[in-house]
C-alpha cells in the first residue's frame, strides 16, 4: 500500500508598490531633510547647546560653531582663514633661504595666535542637533573632506612643502626623535626638486615600501647618481677619496660631538650607482638603516628636502 503524502505550499504574496506610492514616499523623506536642513541652517525653532559644543564643532570643521550659531559669513571666514594662514606659514616655513630665529618664531607665533583666536571664539552658544542634526553634521564634514579638503591638500601639499617629525636614531645628533614629546619637527621643501636635483649633503624626505605600506624617512644625501661608494671606517669613499665636503661629513667622520663616524655596515662595496640612484645615510651610522641596508633610492622616491628644524625652540636651526 503506498501513502502518497502531498505538501501544498501556500504563496504568500508581497505588496508591490505602485509609482505613486513610491514618489510619495520620496517626496515625505526630501521634505523631512528640508526641515531639518532648516532647523540647523537657518536657525528655525532655535534651541541652543552649552558653549563648549562650539569648541567640538572647531576640532570637526573649523568655523562650523559659527555657522550653527547663525553666523554663515563669519564662519566662512574663519574657515578659508585657517588655510591662508597655515599655507602662508608653511610657505615661509619651508622656503630655500636661510631664516633667522626670530623669522621662524614669528611665522609659528602667527599660526599660534590664529589657533587661539578661533578657539576663543567658537566657544559660544550653537543650535541644538539632536541625532539627525550630527549625522547630518557629520556626513557632510566627511564629504566635505574628499571633495575639498583633500584635492586642495594633494595640489597644494607638493607645490609648498609639508612637516615631518624625527624618527628613530638613525639622525642623532642632527635629528632628535626621543622622547617623543619633544622630537624635533622639521620644515620640508617639496617644490625645490620640482625643478632641480638633490646635492650632497641634503637631508631629504624620501619614501619606500615595507611590507605593503608606505614609510617616510629622512635621510642624508652622500652618494650621487653615477658615482662609485665604499667605506673605509670611519670615511666614507666616493670614487675613490674620501669624503669631507660639505663639512657635516668631515664632522661625523671625527667621531666627535656625538658623532660615530661610518662603516659598511655588513654590505659588499664598492658599488656603483644608476643614472638615477642615490646613496642615502643616516647622520648616526651605527644607528640607522639607509642605503647600506636596502640600496640606493630612485629620484622618483625623493620628496623634498628638509630646510630647518622649527621645533622645539631650543632646536631651531638650520640643515
Amino acid at each position: 500500500m503506498v501513502v502518497q503524502v502531498l505538501w501544498v505550499t501556500q504563496k504568500t504574496s508581497v505588496p508591490r508598490l505602485k509609482a505613486e506610492e513610491i514618489e510619495t514616499i520620496i517626496a515625505v523623506l526630501v521634505q523631512k531633510s528640508w526641515m531639518t536642513f532648516k532647523g540647523l541652517i537657518l536657525m528655525q525653532n532655535i534651541k541652543y547647546s552649552p558653549r563648549f559644543i562650539g569648541l567640538i564643532m572647531l576640532f570637526i570643521l573649523p568655523g562650523a560653531a559659527h555657522v550653527f550659531s547663525g553666523h554663515w559669513k563669519a564662519g566662512a571666514a574663519w574657515f578659508g582663514g585657517f588655510y591662508i594662514v597655515f599655507g602662508f606659514c608653511l610657505f615661509i616655513l619651508c622656503l630655500p633661504i636661510t631664516l633667522s630665529f626670530l623669522t621662524i618664531v614669528a611665522a609659528e607665533l602667527l599660526f599660534v595666535v590664529y589657533l587661539a583666536s578661533l578657539f576663543i571664539s567658537s566657544y559660544r552658544p550653537t543650535r541644538q542637533l539632536g541625532c539627525s542634526g550630527w549625522t547630518m553634521f557629520i556626513l557632510f564634514v566627511v564629504a566635505f573632506n574628499i571633495i575639498v579638503n583633500k584635492p586642495i591638500m594633494y595640489l597644494v601639499a607638493p607645490y609648498i612643502g609639508e612637516f615631518a617629525y624625527g624618527k628613530g636614531y638613525s639622525m642623532d645628533p642632527t635629528i632628535y626623535a626621543a622622547p617623543s614629546s619633544c622630537r624635533d619637527v622639521i620644515a620640508v621643501n617639496k617644490f625645490l626638486y620640482r625643478s632641480g636635483t638633490p646635492c650632497r649633503g641634503d637631508v631629504v624626505s624620501f619614501f619606500m615600501w615595507n611590507d605593503g605600506a608606505k614609510v617616510y624617512i629622512l635621510k642624508r644625501v652622500v652618494g650621487l647618481p653615477g658615482e662609485t661608494v665604499e667605506f673605509r671606517s670611519p670615511y666614507v669613499v666616493i670614487n675613490g677619496k674620501e669624503l669631507f665636503a660639505p663639512p657635516i661629513f668631515e664632522k661625523i667622520s671625527s667621531c666627535k660631538d656625538g658623532y660615530s663616524g661610518y662603516d659598511a655596515g655588513g654590505m659588499e662595496f664598492p658599488i656603483t650607482l644608476g643614472p638615477n640612484e642615490y646613496f642615502l645615510l643616516g647622520d648616526n651610522p651605527s644607528e640607522s638603516g639607509d642605503s647600506r641596508t636596502f640600496g640606493p633610492v630612485l629620484r622618483e622616491n625623493i620628496l623634498g628636502k628638509a630646510m630647518r628644524i622649527i621645533f622645539p625652540p631650543s632646536r631651531i636651526r638650520e640643515l
